[in-house]
């Protein structure tokens, strides 16, 4: 496996590192469905890895870091 999750951790709660990407379950107020996405918490935004933001129309139900594992350590 070369990246898994941490523990899932729900808002208010936010990541304290910018730099490190989060998997993010978003719901999605229009079509009332939630999907995964990867995820930066930066500059009070949650932000795509294209740099969009989260529009007021989704919301984050969790996240979790991701962790990069090494061959072996699975």
């Amino acid at each position: 496996m070369q990246a898994a999750t941490g523990p899932w951790v729900r808002p208010p709660e936010l990541p304290d590192d910018p730099k490190r990407l989060c998997l993010v379950e978003l719901y999605f107020e229009r079509t009332r469905t939630t999907s995964f996405h990867v995820m930066r918490y930066l500059r009070n935004n949650w932000q795509f890895e294209d740099r969009l933001k989260v529009s007021p129309g989704q919301r984050v139900m969790r996240w979790a870091y991701i962790h990069r594992v090494e061959a072996g350590d699975t």
